[in-house]
């Protein structure tokens, strides 16, 4: 929980004027980058040196994560997306202009 405290407060960071009581809108390449990158830390730090055995290299050389771990990642990204939406942080296709 104090890990994603302090995760949380490094978003704030990127946007000197937010103000807690309005919601703040991050372009949906920021959003992505930033909440894709904390839940891969997260995930890091919650399967320690077990971490390898969640991701795969495919034939060019490029990682991706196994089946098992890229459902294990979307629970993480949709646990921290949850979270800093409490704080009213969204991203750009989040917001309701209807």
């Amino acid at each position: 929980e104090m890990m994603m405290i302090g995760l949380c407060w490094s978003l704030l960071d990127m946007n000197q004027e937010i103000a807690m009581s309005n919601n703040t809108y991050f372009s949906m390449e920021v959003y992505n980058e930033y909440t894709c990158d904390m839940a891969d830390k997260v995930m890091k730090l919650k399967l320690g040196d077990d971490y390898d055995n969640y991701i795969e290299e495919d034939n060019e050389g490029n990682t991706k994560y196994t089946e098992e771990g890229q459902d294990m990642f979307i629970d993480i990204l949709d646990d921290f997306c949850n979270y800093i939406a409490k704080f009213g942080m969204y991203s750009e296709a989040d917001r309701d202009d209807t």
